[in-house]
């Protein structure tokens, strides 16, 4: 197993995760950091480390972000290996601002839960106030 840096990273580069790795396993690309496969020793100290939630597991990564594996072992050929800590770049974000702009997991519209004054049958209520559901909802 290894670790992968993944996509909120990138235009970011904190890197805490690079002071706390006991190996010399990441790499400095122009807009994000990379950890090398071969080099990786698994030692779970960046995850913890890293402030956007940027690093898991490979057997961890996010479907969304599968193809980071193969980008970081890419990347690590093509970047020099980076030891020490620096500032962020000015385009990086806190998890907070990266969070807000993901896409909210409910904005299709979904039936409403049966409630307490319908007694478990929504339809009507549903049926009355379909144009409202979406605001309901949020």
């Amino acid at each position: 197993m290894t670790y992968t840096v993944t996509e909120n990273c990138n235009n970011c580069k904190y890197t805490d995760c690079v002071e706390v790795c006991p190996v010399e396993a990441f790499h400095e690309g122009l807009t994000m950091m990379y950890i090398n496969p071969e080099t990786c020793i698994d030692s779970n100290a960046c995850v913890e480390e890293c402030p956007v939630e940027a690093i898991y597991a490979d057997v961890d990564v996010p479907e969304k972000w599968e193809s980071y594996t193969a980008l970081n072992e890419e990347k690590c050929e093509e970047y020099p290996v980076f030891v020490e800590a620096k500032d962020p770049l000015s385009t990086a974000r806190t998890l907070e601002e990266l969070l807000a702009a993901e896409p909210w997991p409910y904005q299709e519209e979904k039936p409403l839960e049966a409630n307490v004054t319908t007694g478990g049958d929504t339809s009507k209520f549903q049926n009355r106030h379909s144009q409202n559901a979406r605001t309901v909802m949020h």
